[in-house]
This record gives C-alpha cells, structure tokens and sequence, in this order.
C-alpha cells in the first residue's frame, strides 16, 4: 500500500514486489520510472518505509535492492519527477556521495520543463575521458549516457516492430 499525501509518502509492503511499489508510487506521484528490472520474478519487499519525504522513502526502499539510484526534478506531489535505475554490475556499493556545484535551480522545477542540457558527441576529438573508477562503479554522467542508449535501443525496436 502506497500513501503520498502533504509531501509525505509512507510505503506499507507485505510480501509486495517492488516493481508493484514503484509502479503504485509512480501512478500515485506522477514519477516516471525507468531501467527497473523486471526478470526474475522481481524482489519481494517486507517491512513500513516512511512517513517521510518520497526521496528519503524511496533511497530507503531501493537500499540494497542491487540498483544505481538517479532521481531528478520534482513532481508537484514532492516525489521526484523521474526516477532512473540501472543494474549494479559485480554487486559492487554505489560510489558514495561527491559534492555538487552550488545551482539553486538544479532541482527546481517550477516553471516548467527546461530544455535538457546538450552534450558532446561522444566522437568528438577533444573530450577528455572521465576519470578511471573503480571496477563497477559509474559517474551520474555514466549512468545518464547508459540510460539514453536504453532509451535509443527503445526507441530503435519499436519502430523496427510498426508495420510500414
């Protein structure tokens, strides 16, 4: 059972899949969730998350459950406006929290939807590569870049499958 009201959301799960939460949760807020896994049978979630504000919620209920952890924006509700999971490679821990640079508007969005930011080609002579990582670790970058090409390959099948 999904609750999101006054900016709080309270997540109550007995034997619930979590594809099932985040699913209820993005019907509930209006977050758009992408790169959940759902082979497997899904993972199946015991236990009361929240109340609390929906990034704290959802950080706690994604803890250990094997995901890269991207939220962006905010919905009017106060859940994030997207939600971008990507699979851990090797089991290895999420690189732990870096400073950002200081931008008021970085998660504001009020006013509607800026355009998003426009990024190099990725054959372009004079990108420098990002900074080696430990093996399995990723950059925000990384993981945004990895996300595109998924929704690229998307893109790519769905008009492959449309009868001319």
């Amino acid at each position: 059972m999904v609750n999101l009201t006054s900016g709080k959301l309270t997540v109550r799960a007995n034997n619930s899949s979590l594809s099932e939460i985040l699913h209820e949760i993005s019907k509930t807020s209006g977050m758009k969730v992408e790169g959940l896994q759902t082979s497997g049978g899904g993972q199946r979630i015991f236990g009361i998350y929240g109340p609390g504000a929906p990034r704290d919620v959802l950080s706690e209920l994604l803890d250990g459950a094997g995901y890269n952890v991207l939220m962006l924006g905010v919905t009017s509700s106060g859940a994030p406006r997207e939600l971008a999971l990507t699979v851990r490679s090797n089991g290895t821990a999420a690189p732990t929290a870096q400073p950002q640079p200081d931008n008021a508007n970085q998660n504001d969005d009020s006013e509607g939807d800026a355009e998003p930011t426009q990024y190099p080609d990725e054959n372009q002579q004079n990108v420098a590569p990002p900074p080696a990582l430990p093996e399995g670790r990723r950059t925000p970058q990384q993981m945004l870049e990895e996300l595109q090409r998924q929704r690229q390959q998307q893109q790519e099948q769905q008009q492959d499958q449309q009868p001319n």
